[in-house]
């Protein structure tokens, strides 16, 4: 069945994948666009690829080596229909287009957020590519497609929903996939953290303001970001940067197995992984991204 893992594709190298991501062209785009198409979310959009550009951020490149050794068993296997729930830019489409490139095909893929800014940013990249690529401007809690999709990937988007909403999510990841098709994702857990919602202390949102400064007064000549402004894209990014806390694993664990997935993959990166992890808000001891593989049964 497409979108069925087949998991004899063992040697797969994910270090020896080319994603094309150029942030130097498009970074500059994003904050642009920012100021027209956001409503309350350019400190976020806004900031997000010129801070990936600057390595003050990882965004999903932490979890690469999971990620892209899933989606080449999955493209392998025969997923062409694929959709990206929940997309900060397009780094998502790019590490598809890699794998799809690899394989010599071309899936389809649905891109759903609430914000104009990364779908236009997934729209330029797309255009690039050649990408089959549908964007739906929407709340992905009233998505409607069902048993479409061989595949679901985001990645930490969970923790952009309230607890009451986490399990509406997953049921509409379940609706949205064929019987075998999975969910592809990487959530972080903070097992020391009781709040409800996690976000930038001033101080915090200001150090990360002065290593966005030092990162672009270092790298402007090659890159020409202002370290002024990345200072000030910095900082108001964190101002504005909160989500829901994620305790444990059990919390994730049970959201999905309510839903009646089955657990492929559930597991911690190891150490190496670990250090290499530039988290988007502010981290602690203990925190990680748990790497989850998600199948829905075949009935």
């Amino acid at each position: 069945m497409a979108g069925q893992i087949n998991p004899s594709n063992a040697q797969f190298d994910a270090a020896s994948l080319d994603i094309q991501e150029p942030l130097a062209e498009s970074a500059m785009l994003a904050k642009q666009w920012s100021e027209t198409l956001c409503s309350d979310c350019a400190s976020y959009h806004g900031a997000w690829q010129i801070l990936r550009l600057l390595g003050v951020l990882n965004s999903m490149r932490s979890d690469d080596d999971f990620l892209l050794t899933q989606l080449d068993r999955a493209i392998g296997s025969g997923a062409g229909k694929i959709l990206v729930s929940g997309a900060a830019d397009y780094a998502m489409q790019a590490r598809i287009a890699a794998v799809a490139d690899k394989h010599g095909v071309k899936p389809r893929i649905t891109i759903v957020d609430l914000c104009e800014t990364p779908l236009e940013l997934n729209r330029w990249y797309a255009g690039r590519t050649g990408m089959n690529v549908e964007l739906f401007k929407g709340d992905m809690l009233e998505y409607h497609n069902p048993q479409h999709f061989d595949l679901v990937c985001t990645h930490s988007f969970l923790p952009f929903f309230s607890p009451d909403q986490r399990s509406k999510l997953v049921s509409v990841w379940w609706d949205c996939l064929v019987p075998g098709g999975a969910v592809l994702t990487a959530q972080r857990t903070r097992p020391d953290d009781f709040s409800r919602r996690h976000g930038f202390s001033e101080a915090q949102a200001e150090a990360l303001g002065q290593r966005a400064y030092n990162l672009a007064e270092e790298h402007h000549e090659r890159l020409g970001i202002d370290p002024g402004l990345a200072r000030r894209l910095a900082v108001n990014y964190a101002a504005g940067r909160s989500t829901y806390v994620l305790r444990d694993s059990e919390q994730l664990r049970r959201l999905f197995l309510q839903q009646g997935f089955e657990l492929e993959q559930f597991a911690f990166p190891d150490r190496a992984q670990i250090e290499k992890d530039i988290p988007s808000t502010p981290t602690q001891a203990g925190h990680r991204r748990l790497r989850i593989l998600a199948r829905k049964a075949v009935i």
